[in-house]
């Protein structure tokens, strides 16, 4: 939603629909081939799960929510890290309105970014996972971080 040209959409959708948690969906790079650095982009690969981010603007409580449902679904994650901010719509929704619980990179890593198809096998596990998180959702829950 306007990612590349400042956030604008996230920012309009996140206020205005007021959600209790976001779940951004977008791409990661694999880093499973020669050029790249693994000390510094991690080991993410192609076809090992759905790659979700920690720090940042991404909730710990939704992450553990993510990680507890993967696993019960038998659905195998892969973790990057991030600094301060993530460059992608979640750092938005993450300071709207006080801040929305949510987490960033949900997604299935790729070698090239730009252009492919639509092919269903892309998706990986993601489409499964995110029904999982939503039926996991009980009426009324706040993810709040336990101190």
């Amino acid at each position: 939603m306007q990612e590349e040209v400042g956030l604008l959409g996230a920012r309009q959708i996140a206020y205005s629909l007021k959600p209790d948690v976001a779940l951004v969906v977008d791409v990661t790079h694999a880093t499973d081939y020669p050029t790249v650095s693994k000390t510094q982009h991690g080991d993410v690969k192609i076809g090992k799960g759905p790659a979700i981010t920690h720090g940042g603007c991404n909730h710990p409580e939704v992450v553990a929510r993510l990680e507890a449902v993967a696993k019960a679904k038998k659905i195998p994650l892969q973790h990057e890290a991030m600094s301060a901010t993530s460059g992608t719509d979640t750092d938005v929704i993450f300071w709207t309105r006080g801040g929305i619980a949510s987490v960033d990179q949900f997604a299935e890593p790729l070698h090239a970014l730009a252009g492919g198809s639509g092919e269903p096998e892309r998706f990986g596990k993601n489409p499964e996972l995110l029904a999982a998180f939503a039926l996991s959702l009980k009426k009324g829950e706040q993810f709040k971080v336990k101190i």
